[in-house]
């Protein structure tokens, strides 16, 4: 009688799926997968929130600008001050919304690729990282 885990045309072994544990292979990555997703959605309702803002204060600041040039009566260097402080002040909320922007998709990165450092070291039993900013494992399995 054949093995049952080869192969009998060419008797190549064969994978036994009935002992294949998708469950165990799986589970650190989900698990690590779910965890940077929570972290990417809180993170993104703190980006929004501090977003959302500064688009408030820019319509503010508009609104506020319009009715001071409106009381300038025509008083040229008055209204170029008013405009020079709207700008500038335009200038650094754009500067502000660029900088958290690209910390917002660092962030992002780092915690998928931190998250996917620990789910292989799990997986490959080595065991957790030590967890902390810009810590990477001490051994990575190959």
């Amino acid at each position: 009688m054949a093995n049952e885990n080869t192969d009998t045309r060419n008797s190549t072994p064969v994978f036994d799926w009935m002992s294949f544990d998708a469950a165990n292979l799986v589970a650190p990555h989900l698990t690590h997968l779910l965890a940077a997703q929570r972290a990417i959605l809180s993170d993104t309702a703190v980006y929004a929130e501090r977003w959302i803002e500064r688009q408030n204060t820019t319509s503010q600041t508009t609104f506020e600008a319009i009715r001071q040039l409106s009381g300038t009566r025509g008083d040229m260097a008055a209204a170029l001050s008013i405009l020079e402080k709207w700008q500038a002040q335009s200038v650094d909320r754009t500067a502000e919304d660029v900088q958290e922007w690209v910390a917002f998709w660092k962030d992002f990165a780092n915690r998928f690729v931190t998250e996917e450092i620990e789910a292989e070291a799990e997986a490959a039993g080595v065991g957790k990282r030590t967890k902390g900013k810009d810590k990477l494992p001490t051994r990575i399995p190959v």
